[in-house]
């Protein structure tokens, strides 16, 4: 649950690299909270608080399992981004995150100084007979899972600028390097708790690039359902819902409340 939600929310056919920026993008101070169900039932919990101005952005996000899911899986995280730039371009930021899953305490810390990493731990260290490590390189040019969130609202912009249907973006989260391939399918109405909502809907697909075990690639199918993300389609471009079909039902995450009280969205 970590891996995809964190992807897509934080989030998820051209390559990107963090020197993009969008001149129009509309600055956002917000505070979410998301349900994640399948079927009915609930099974995570999703707190989120981002603050992204045009010379510097701050994100917390907290996930927790709940429900019957936290019974066989418990899994609770902590994750922040402090990020400064210009123009919504921010080349020096760090990302930690610490999180509890599958009965492991687990920390990454990425920190980047003009888009180059400066500062990478993971705890526990990863063994590289099993992970293979992600070339440097790649991980410059990718985006770890805060920023890739934000990275997300500017692509959409220039889309909408230039007519463009279809990105990438790269995300690593100190282990493994993930490539998000986004489609824009246009705009549809969408009903949460009775309320329509005006949404842009994007179609989000997943490559395994770098990092990755034998057994994870043994496990990943190319072929995989792919995710559908719906904006609000306005100058936020706020995620509403994301959801991805699993044993003829839908897996999803859907924003409940949206609050006023630092915090108060928060885990």
């Amino acid at each position: 649950m970590h891996r995809l939600f964190i992807n897509i929310l934080l989030a998820s056919m051209l390559m990107t690299s963090p020197a993009i920026s969008a001149e129009n993008l509309t600055p956002i101070s917000e505070k979410l909270y998301y349900e994640a169900d399948w079927s009915g039932v609930n099974f995570g919990k999703i707190g989120i608080e981002i603050d992204q101005q045009a010379n510097k952005a701050d994100v917390t996000c907290d996930i927790r399992s709940s429900g019957i899911m936290a019974l066989f899986v418990k899994h609770s995280s902590h994750t922040t981004l402090t990020a400064t730039g210009n123009n919504y371009v921010y080349p020096d930021r760090t990302y930690e995150s610490r999180y509890f899953t599958r009965k492991k305490a687990r920390h990454v810390k990425l920190t980047y100084e003009d888009n180059k990493i400066s500062e990478q731990i993971v705890e526990p260290p990863d063994n590289r007979d099993k992970r293979p490590a992600v070339p440097e390189d790649d991980i410059n040019s990718a985006y770890d899972l805060m920023s890739f969130l934000l990275q997300m609202r500017s692509e959409i912009t220039l889309a909408q600028k230039s007519g463009k249907m279809e990105f990438s973006i790269n995300s690593y989260d100190g282990r493994r390097l993930t490539q998000g391939d986004f489609k824009i399918l246009g705009k549809k109405t969408i009903k949460i708790a009775g309320k329509k909502h005006e949404t842009l809907m994007i179609n989000a697909r997943r490559k395994l690039l770098a990092g990755y075990t034998k057994s994870e690639e043994d496990d990943y199918n190319p072929k995989e359902p792919s995710m559908t993300i719906y904006f609000s389609n306005d100058e936020k471009l706020l995620p509403l819902r994301m959801e991805i079909p699993f044993f003829m039902q839908n897996v999803s995450a859907t924003l409940i409340k949206r609050c006023e009280k630092a915090g108060e969205c928060l885990l």
